[in-house]
């Protein structure tokens, strides 16, 4: 998960400062390069192993909000959906969208950099 949103954000600055064009099958491509290289690191390892993600959906403490994306593709376009809770698990906010195809990977990756440009431009009140 760090590798690709280390590349959002450098696809961002990229943009922003240096008017690149976006190019989601390179970015997709450096971050499975990135991901060799650090598997590569990683052999013969143990790997760590980490706690069982939690099955349930707990609220972010109070003055916070929580935000979860998810994406979807047919044949002809992908969905992404945001959706924003406040401390007490109400729904505040909630976007949906369409984009042209895509791989299911680039469909999460957008809309996980559509949440953080949501969330960067929105007012919580």
């Amino acid at each position: 998960m760090a590798l690709v949103v280390d590349e959002i954000w450098s696809l961002r600055n990229q943009v922003l400062y240096q008017e690149a064009q976006v190019d989601i099958p390179k970015s997709t491509q450096s971050v499975q390069h990135k991901f060799l290289e650090y598997s590569k690191l990683l052999v013969g390892k143990q790997p760590n192993v980490a706690p069982a993600c939690p099955t349930t959906w707990s609220p972010p403490p109070l003055g916070w909000i929580k935000v979860n994306v998810d994406a979807a593709i047919s044949s002809s376009h992908a969905a992404l959906g945001v959706i924003a809770r406040n401390h007490k698990g109400d729904v505040i906010k909630a976007w949906g969208r369409c984009i042209p195809i895509c791989s299911s990977l680039q469909a999460e990756a957008a809309a996980l950099l559509w949440a953080v440009e949501l969330a960067s431009r929105e007012r919580w009140l």
